[in-house]
Formats: C-alpha cells, structure tokens, sequence
C-alpha cells in the first residue's frame, strides 16, 4: 500500500495548497466507489515541458520514504560508507526485463526458450514482436553481467571499489554473476536479518536501493529505465552518474576500451539544457533526469 512506501501525513502536508487528502472516503463516497471509480485519469507517460510545469506537483516534494523504509536505507549506506568509497551498479538483468525487453544474447537455448514462456504469460508483452539483433543494436538490450564486467574495466573503476547491486534476482545468478565477482569481488551482500520486513516486497526493496542510489560516490545503471532516470535527475550533476549503454560491438581488446570511454564522455550525468520538441513529445529529454530547467527551487537544492 502507499503507506508502506511513503511517508503519508509529509504527502498531505505538502499538498494541502494545491488539493485536498483524505486519508479515508466518507462513507457515501467509500460504497460508490466499492461498486465504481468515482474518478480515473491515466496520467500522461511522456508530457511536454509544459505539462510538466502546469501538472507536476508531487515527484521531488510530496514523496518521500516512509521511516522504515528511510532508517535501513541510512543504515545500509552507513555499512557501506564505513569501507569507503562505494558503487552502486543498478544491474537490469532480472528475467523479467529479459522477458520485456526479448532480448536473449548470452542466453541457451534453454534459458531464452524461459524468457520467451514467460513474455508470452504477460497480457502487455506479449503482442511486443521478438527482435533482439536489432534492439542491441540500436542499445535497446540492457548489458549482460560479462559486459558489464568488460565495461567497469574500460571505464577504469577500481578494482577494490565496493559494490552494490540494487536489482532484483539476476537471471541464472551463479553463472552469470562469475566474471563480475572474479573481477570486482568487493560485491556488498548484506545481513538477510536487517532486511527480512522488506524481503517479500519488490517495492519496498526497490525503494532501499533508491535511497543507496542516491547517496553512492557512483552510479551506474545498464539498461535506462524509470529508476535511473530518477536517480540521475535527483542526484544532480555534482555527483558521477552514468548510465551504460551497449549501442557498439564488441572489438580488440584495446580498442574497446577506447571506444568505451569515448561513448560515455557524454553520458556522465553533466548538467545540460534540457531539449524540448512540442511536437514530439516522446523524443524530449526524460524530464526525470534533468528537472531542472522545469523546476527551479528543486534545481537550488541541489547546487
């Protein structure tokens, strides 16, 4: 529920100029809308930067954690402060985004025979057509656990860097996992114990990692989905933010690593005019990771 995630009575108070909350129905109302919604709006997935500015009110402001949500995020980076230095490798390789996405590289025949049932089993995926090669080559397929072992390499990241994973369970983790843990085996597991109120919840987790996100000394995340947009624009551009993509192929060692470094010159998380397309809306920048120009005040906190 809401309250679960979010801090309600905060919700409330931050609204109270713009709308009313109740936290219950009156009576009447509670039994009208048992039997029918008393109002639906299906809010807008991609807006103009004037939509944004005439509708949003809540992303930055109103929301905020719930208090034990906020206390294990705070004790999480506390643990992974007192190592040093930490990343936070927002690793998209969860079955289930291999099932959205189709993307089967890396995967048996076995394994991508999985994904495909498990596409199949989703009502909004699976119309989606199949076409991996050419989602991969457009950087539409999230990296797999090697490649992204191949890329912290090219981009220099310490070897001995703490790590956190904020991802749900990753495909086939054992096998998958192996040459990232052989290569940056700093990989944070943390105490089951402090996280057992939490471990039944996707959200609740999810939130967690949000927090750690935020506060790491870097940031990285393989496929670009509504979390890592999120975290760059509210992490600002005064921390290291990167977000990896996989629009090349595979080269000479070298060569790779070169080619690495110049992709990502631009993908740092710097702070850039936000390119608005009335027209498009689809094809403006994500107004998540880079509110800025929109919202001022949020923009002067950060600074």
């Amino acid at each position: 529920k809401f309250e679960d995630i979010f801090y309600v009575n905060h919700f409330i108070k931050s609204l109270r100029d713009e709308v009313k909350v109740l936290k219950e129905l009156p009576p009447e109302q509670k039994r009208k809308a048992e039997s029918e919604p008393l109002y639906y709006m299906v809010p807008m997935y991609f807006g103009s930067l004037e939509y944004y500015l005439q509708r949003c009110r809540v992303n930055y402001e109103a929301l905020r954690f719930s208090q034990p949500i906020q206390e294990t995020g705070r004790k999480i980076v506390n643990i992974l402060r007192e190592k040093g230095s930490f990343l936070v490798l927002h690793l998209r390789y969860e079955k289930n985004v291999l099932a959205f996405t189709s993307c089967k590289q890396g995967l048996t025949k076995e394994e991508a025979e999985d994904v495909k049932q498990m596409k199949y089993s989703q009502d909004g995926w699976r119309h989606k057509p199949i076409a991996s090669n050419k989602k991969r080559k457009h950087g539409l397929c999230p990296l797999t656990p090697e490649e992204t072992a191949l890329v912290l390499q090219a981009l220099d990241i310490d070897k001995n860097i703490t790590i956190y994973i904020a991802a749900e369970e990753i495909y086939n983790k054992e096998k998958r996992m192996a040459d990232l843990v052989a290569t940056y085996p700093n990989l944070t597991i943390l105490n089951p114990e402090e996280l057992e109120p939490f471990m039944e919840h996707a959200d609740q987790m999810a939130a967690m990692d949000y927090i750690v996100a935020i506060e790491s000394d870097i940031f990285m995340s393989t496929f670009v989905g509504n979390m890592a947009v999120a975290v760059q624009g509210h992490r600002g551009h005064s921390l290291l933010t990167l977000l990896l993509t996989m629009k090349f192929a595979l080269f000479h060692h070298d060569e790779f690593f070169l080619l690495v470094k110049k992709i990502h010159e631009d993908r740092t998380g710097k702070r850039a005019k936000r390119k608005e397309n009335p027209d498009h809306a689809r094809q403006e920048d994500s107004f998540y990771s880079n509110p800025q120009d929109c919202l001022p005040t949020f923009a002067s906190t950060i600074n």
